[in-house]
């Protein structure tokens, strides 16, 4: 069964050196997580003409014991940017006005999720009393059942601190591209993005090969 999983995976590796997170952050004065974020919407628009809703991991380490929670980056406001940066009718200023309503958008969710002040865990809280209590709900069915069609998260790298402060290790050129994970969803993507340094970033993008509306190849030749 496990093999049966494993030779079904279709996974691809970009290696992206034209920018990185420095010049996210310091020209394109944006947050670097939110700009691959309304990247990844263009690109699942494009290539699938539709948009889904999509999965990302945030760290909720104010809280003893926390792990995750999740955040919805295919808002309204995602969406709309995305439909107009393909829309060769756009007007560039607005379409830099609403990337820029988008990414705020981003921001304040990830802060919210991170705070605690997200859905999804509230809601596997109380499907877990449903279950424990023998209760049948209409909206816990319908919530939960919804496909993740684009699962995404970001892994961090601070191994990679370690050998750049402590040994003086110049990890640029040779550092592993990081790990990745497959799609929530059989008929979805999975995208794991890696910021390395200041200059490069990475993308583990993975499908299913016995779906044949998705291709892991052609979605990272999509620049």
């Amino acid at each position: 069964e496990a093999k049966l999983i494993a030779d079904d995976l279709d996974i691809n590796v970009k290696i992206f050196k034209d920018f990185g997170k420095h010049k996210i952050t310091k020209v394109f004065k944006d947050s670097p997580d939110a700009f691959i974020q309304m990247a990844l919407q263009v690109a699942h628009l494009l290539d699938m003409q539709t948009t889904v809703l999509t999965y990302e991991s945030a760290m909720t380490r104010l809280w003893r014991d926390g792990r995750t929670e999740t955040v919805r980056p295919a808002t309204l406001e995602a969406v709309t940017f995305a439909k107009m940066i393909l829309d060769t009718q756009s007007d560039k200023s607005e379409v830099i006005a609403q990337f820029r309503k988008a990414s705020k958008q981003h921001v304040m969710m990830n802060l919210n999720a991170m705070a605690g002040r997200g859905v999804d865990r509230h809601l596997f809280g109380l499907y877990v009393v449903s279950k424990a209590l023998n209760l049948e709900s209409s909206f816990l069915n319908k919530a939960l059942s919804q496909p993740w069609g684009l699962s995404t998260s970001q892994t961090p790298t601070n191994q990679l601190d370690y050998y750049k402060k402590q040994i003086g290790f110049n990890f640029q050129d040779c550092v592993c591209p990081g790990g990745g994970f497959g799609p929530v969803d059989p008929n979805g993507y999975g995208c794991c993005y890696l910021f390395i340094g200041d200059n490069n970033l990475t993308f583990h993008v993975s499908s299913k090969k016995s779906c044949e509306k998705t291709n892991s190849a052609i979605q990272l030749m999509m620049q």
